[in-house]
């Protein structure tokens, strides 16, 4: 009887640890995971700003330079815009799902600035060129705090043996 007692405990004691450690890793997996979502989202609005930033960035050298650019060149840029648009735009809409509050406010903010009202073409890539800028430069800082790796316990007991 005593030992199937000990069996008893063994099997109870392995009961408990393998649901703590499934427990663990799982948790773990989904965290992983969802940091691994959070970088993708943010490295897709980061590319996607840049690629506006340039858009506007080469209309306004061109506008205040007076070239004239060729067709070729002009369905290059228009790609730039196509593809970064309409990125930003979901981005924006996904908001605070994968954003924080400080990126989602950018991205709602240089979606809005498409709606203001320019007297004249190069106002228009000018300014938004600058708004791309600060939505980038703020979607980065962002970026840093928001995907930094947290230290934890085992992490600083581990670096200090």
């Amino acid at each position: 009887m005593e030992a199937i007692l000990e069996l008893l405990k063994l099997a109870l004691v392995g009961l408990v640890a393998s649901v703590f450690s499934y427990y663990l890793s799982g948790r773990k997996h989904r965290s992983d995971k969802w940091w691994e979502l959070r970088v993708t989202a943010y490295q897709e609005a980061i590319a996607a700003l840049s690629d506006l930033y340039h858009y506007f960035a080469s209309n306004s050298d061109i506008e205040l330079s007076h070239r004239n650019i060729s067709d070729e060149k002009k369905k290059e840029l228009k790609l730039f815009w196509d593809n970064g648009y309409h990125k930003i735009r979901k981005a924006a809409d996904a908001g605070a799902f994968l954003f924080s509050t400080e990126a989602e406010t950018a991205l709602k903010t240089f979606i809005k600035g498409e709606n203001e009202h320019y007297n004249t073409y190069f106002e228009y890539v000018d300014g938004r060129c600058v708004d791309a800028r600060k939505c980038l430069n703020a979607l980065v800082s962002c970026s840093k705090t928001d995907l930094r790796l947290k230290n934890s316990f085992f992490k600083k007991w581990i670096k200090r043996s």
